[in-house]
């Protein structure tokens, strides 16, 4: 894995776009290696989308059943409290507060099962997961406004405000519409998923595909041969001037003169050599 990841080198841009690059000395197996990184993350991006798409059915699954059984109920209680009190004649104001309240209910609503969906593979530190539920807070904080308050609907009355009557089978109506409207959105959702799971599609759009490298990559091998002929003559250097340097110590004044009198004749020689050749 460490001689692996030693001759992968991998980048992804602003865009999303990853960039791949793989060295080895056969240009066949750089390629090779390079087809299988892509090959596997297509594999593990299926791999994961098929286990999302199957937790995302499970829940949606559980959330349909509630949703039916809570639409049974409103239904009967509709029926009963119609057949007890008759039809609840509502203003045309009245009807618009209605009318909003039940889309902010469903905004919430919609916003809650998909808080709950993004807590089962998100933390809390996520930016995804803290709008969603900042979007919650705000829905419900203006529902409660809505139905009890009515301040920012200054011109409907807040349903809390309306006969008993009234307000039950308002609440219920809201709820009834709510409950559906959820109920047809959930039923969309677990099919999309459904048709997730079943994807078979390659998940990895391959912008150029590999191939055999048209030159070696990284540095020349002229220049590594340089470098290491002058690396060579620096550390044959370095141990002839330690050499040198210790026989000097051992010596004696005699051969020391000699010794000098013979590169002060090399150097004359060296000398020559340079006027005659004009360098």
């Amino acid at each position: 894995l460490g001689e692996l990841n030693g001759r992968t080198g991998i980048t992804v841009s602003q865009t999303g776009l990853i960039e791949l690059r793989v060295r080895d000395r056969e240009p066949r197996m750089a390629s090779d290696i390079t087809e299988l990184y892509i090959s596997s993350l297509d594999s593990l991006n299926h791999l994961l989308e098929f286990t999302r798409a199957g937790n995302t059915m499970r829940f949606i699954s559980g959330q349909l059943d509630l949703y039916r059984r809570r639409l049974d109920t409103l239904r009967d209680r509709i029926a009963d409290f119609q057949r007890r009190n008759g039809v609840a004649d509502f203003t045309e104001q009245t009807k618009g507060a209605i009318q909003i309240a039940v889309e902010l209910k469903l905004k919430q609503v919609l916003a809650g099962i998909e808080l709950e969906l993004l807590k089962e593979y998100s933390s809390d530190r996520t930016v995804a997961l803290k709008s969603k539920r900042a979007e919650y807070d705000k829905l419900t904080g203006k529902l409660r406004e809505m139905v009890e308050e009515g301040e920012d609907y200054s011109i409907f009355i807040p349903l809390k405000k309306l006969p008993t009557l009234k307000q039950e089978y308002a609440t219920m109506t809201t709820d009834l519409e709510v409950a559906e409207r959820v109920y047809s959105f959930l039923l969309e959702r677990y099919q999309e998923s459904g048709i997730d799971r079943a994807r078979t599609t390659p998940s990895v759009q391959v912008v150029s595909y590999p191939s055999l490298p048209e030159e070696p990559s990284g540095f020349p091998a002229w220049g590594i041969v340089l470098l290491a002929a002058l690396a060579g003559a620096l550390w044959m250097s370095l141990n002839i001037s330690l050499w040198l340097w210790v026989r000097s110590r051992e010596r004696g004044e005699e051969e020391q003169k000699a010794l000098n009198e013979l590169a002060a004749l090399f150097r004359a020689d060296l000398e020559r050599a340079r006027k005659f050749l004009r360098i």
